[in-house]
């Protein structure tokens, strides 16, 4: 079972590669936690999961203490940026994230006022008014992230944000991290590198394989660590 700010999972998804074992997790409200492990550890299937982009292949996902695949609300109150790269590069930052702002609901000014208002707050509002398909890596990696804020949610979900990002564009989206985290959100991160996520947080939990390894603050996991062989 994992449990996440009103999120659980039980059971499991898949096998070979893409798999997801029974695992217990608990994350407090306003926490910022990395979910850490190598490729193919299972972190981005377990965001799948979680996001109803995959069933699961036994047991259940409940968001908020609601079944997903028979009530879809719960998705109001999630922010997801996911691993993949496609976007409609030919439209502008404020005009696309004004677009999924105006599908949950907004005005057009209350979308456009909305998207300002996050693309600032993640460093993109000096380039707003510009194509996607202009945007360096971090920008991009911002605008995903910009998007998933629009709608104020109360759960950020974020797939290996910081991967092929140049140090400023890390350090400004590790800044965005934080903030949220200032700001009482609860934030998911995946990462494969400890040395980013421990710049982000001290809560940790360590995937290998679909099975949860390790669980707690930084301290906690370099000890354990310290136990066991490195290779």
């Amino acid at each position: 079972m994992a449990y996440f700010e009103g999120i659980e999972m039980t059971g499991g998804y898949g096998n070979g590669p893409d798999i997801i074992s029974s695992c217990s997790v608990s994350v407090n409200k306003g926490e910022i936690v990395s979910i850490l492990g190598p490729n193919g550890a299972g972190k981005s299937t377990l965001f799948k999961l979680l996001m109803g982009r995959i069933k699961p292949s036994q047991g259940s996902v409940k968001l908020f203490g609601i079944d997903p695949w028979t009530d879809t609300s719960p998705y109001r109150r999630i922010g997801y940026v996911s691993e993949s790269e496609r976007l409609y590069d030919w439209m502008t930052g404020q005009d696309f994230v004004a677009t999924l702002a105006r599908l949950h609901g907004m005005t057009r000014d209350e979308a456009n006022s909305r998207a300002e208002h996050v693309l600032d707050f993640v460093g993109l509002h000096d380039v707003r008014h510009k194509e996607i398909g202009k945007y360096s890596k971090g920008m991009r990696q911002r605008v995903k992230i910009a998007h998933a804020l629009v709608h104020d949610p109360d759960l950020i979900i974020l797939d290996e944000p910081l991967h092929g990002c140049d140090p400023i564009a890390r350090t400004s989206i590790m800044n965005v991290i934080k903030e949220l985290g200032n700001q009482g959100k609860t934030v998911l991160v995946s990462s494969h590198i400890l040395e980013e996520i421990e710049r982000i947080t001290e809560q940790i939990v360590i995937l290998h394989n679909g099975r949860l390894l390790a669980l707690g603050n930084i301290y906690a996991i370099r000890d354990l660590l310290d136990k066991h062989p490195h290779r």
